[in-house]
């Protein structure tokens, strides 16, 4: 990164709309091979659901995904972190690893940076499921890569915490949304404890504590 900082941009006065084009040149600019590669795998995999849904004619690809978790599990929870259920889950998890994935892999090496995700696509894949299944005795199907995109988020949050007045205009940015999902997830934790345990999204509380411990412990 080596345009102006968001502090002394402000102080320049520049306009929203110059900010916004800051933020896509830096955005476009980064250079984060693993979450390219990461966004391109999900994609792929959810061409595939797609496609075969399609193929054998279910109803829609959430139905897709939750049916392979019954007929073949073996097969769906190593793809678990990968699979959605549809557009809209899809799109807000790969939003995501572009918001927080971009500038979060610029602070940690590749194979930080790499073994991060690996560990927390498994541990938010496993301990959602466990929470989940907690409260019922019928199969369960847990998937998503969203566990990833909370830790990016936590992480983000607290790392980019320290920079202050230094950061730039996507690291501001990852810093804003991680601290909207650190409140999303408190507020998830607080209503599921009110009502039910087995309501509360066990993959994001999961990535979102391995995130924050994750920075603090780099510090």
């Amino acid at each position: 990164m080596t345009s102006l900082p968001l502090g002394e941009r402000l102080i320049r006065k520049e306009r929203p709309y110059e900010l916004m084009i800051t933020a896509f040149q830096q955005y476009s600019d980064a250079k984060a091979p693993i979450t390219f590669a990461l966004i391109g795998f999900v994609g792929g995999i959810f061409i595939g659901e797609i496609f075969l849904a399609t193929l054998i004619g279910t109803s829609s690809v959430e139905v897709f995904a939750t049916g392979l978790f019954k007929l073949y599990p073996m097969i769906a929870w190593p793809l678990a972190p990968f699979l959605h259920q549809g557009v809209v889950h899809f799109t807000s998890n790969v939003v995501g690893l572009i918001l927080f994935g971009l500038p979060v892999e610029d602070e940690l090496s590749s194979r930080q940076y790499a073994v991060f995700s690996v560990v927390v696509a498994a541990l938010s894949t496993a301990l959602g499921a466990v929470l989940m299944a907690s409260g019922t005795t019928k199969p369960i199907a847990f998937y998503g890569i969203s566990g990833v995109v909370y830790a990016l988020a936590g992480f983000a949050f607290v790392h980019f915490a320290t920079h202050e007045s230094r950061m730039e205009v996507i690291e501001w940015i990852a810093f804003v949304g991680g601290a909207a999902a650190v409140l999303h997830v408190g507020f998830d934790v607080l209503t599921g404890l009110l009502i039910s345990g087995n309501t509360i999204n066990g993959g994001h509380l999961t990535g979102l504590i391995v995130g924050i411990s994750v920075s603090r412990l780099r510090k």
